[in-house]
């Protein structure tokens, strides 16, 4: 270690000429490899059975109550721009940069009758894409549209009943 220091102290005063080994060498050559490697291996202990744990299940139960909650804030995004005219012309107009009143008012009456009371998607709505896509990658031209859809969520929060409390 008394090596390692006087190399550094030396090398920041300038004194490259001694015969002192780089440190990179020291730190990384095999003799230093294989020791970190034998150190490593005798601080941990291999069970004579070993537990599977399964870390991917409950990741992917954490992520399902992710997605619900974002499709449930969807939802009720929806209905407020359903309800609440004043406020979501406000919002179309701030995202849609639209200024004219008469323009920003059929745009907004547009999209409020083009959204369902929950979010979903159907295979008609991905040929588009498949169609953009296939202009760079031609196996997107013959991909059947349906097999891309997961609709588990939007059921789920169909099933519940969640939409059912701002349409009553």
């Amino acid at each position: 270690m008394a090596t390692l220091f006087s190399g550094l102290i030396r090398r920041f005063k300038g004194d490259v000429t001694g015969a002192e080994v780089p440190i990179r060498e020291e730190l990384y050559s095999i003799e230093r490899l294989e020791q970190y490697a034998v150190a490593l291996a005798a601080e941990h202990q291999i069970a004579e059975k070993p537990q599977r744990v399964s870390l991917l299940l409950p990741r992917l139960e954490e992520n399902g109550r992710k997605l619900i909650a974002a499709y449930q804030a969807l939802a009720e995004s929806i209905h407020f721009l359903r309800t609440r005219p004043k406020e979501g012309m406000a919002i179309t107009k701030r995202y849609a940069r639209i200024d004219d009143p008469e323009i920003l008012a059929a745009a907004y009456d547009l999209h409020v009758k083009l959204y369902p009371q929950l979010p979903e998607i159907q295979a008609e709505d991905l040929k588009l894409v498949l169609e953009e896509i296939a202009l760079t990658n031609p196996k997107a031209r013959d991909a059947d549209p349906a097999v891309f859809i997961d609709d588990r969520v939007g059921r789920e929060v169909a099933k519940s009943g969640f939409a059912d409390q701002f349409y009553r």
